[in-house]
């Protein structure tokens, strides 16, 4: 989302999308995006309970953390503070513990697919 913003306000300097509008952009108009606008992308009765609760107290999030959420989610807060994900429903990651994933596994699965499909890709002339 700090891309998005960053990117934005380079191109539309006399006004730039707000936090607010970034989150939005993030969620519901990427929900819309790909055609999912009425299964997620919002918290509403219906919908997949999918979310993410992120701890914007921390120093980088400051001065805006607690006055201003959005502000702090889009310029200051990164993935370590996260503090829980939902899919559906389902607790997937709470307070560093991962509830239905090992991290080590899945990075050592991505390598092994990265280099296939870069093996693949030179095979069919496509990679140097």
């Amino acid at each position: 989302m700090g891309l998005a913003a960053g990117i934005n306000r380079v191109k539309h300097r006399d006004d730039p999308m707000s936090a607010r509008d970034v989150v939005a952009l993030a969620t519901c108009d990427g929900a819309r995006a790909l055609g999912l606008f009425r299964e997620i992308g919002s918290l509403e009765c219906g919908k997949q309970a999918d979310m993410a609760v992120v701890d914007v107290s921390m120093p980088r999030c400051a001065p805006f953390g607690l006055d201003d959420p959005y502000t702090a989610l889009v310029h200051g807060a990164n993935s370590s503070d996260v503090t829980l994900t939902m899919c559906a429903g389902k607790v997937l990651y709470d307070w560093g513990d991962w509830k239905t994933m090992d991290p080590l596994a899945v990075v050592a699965e991505s390598r092994r697919e990265g280099l296939a499909l870069l093996d693949r890709a030179r095979a069919a002339g496509t990679l140097r």
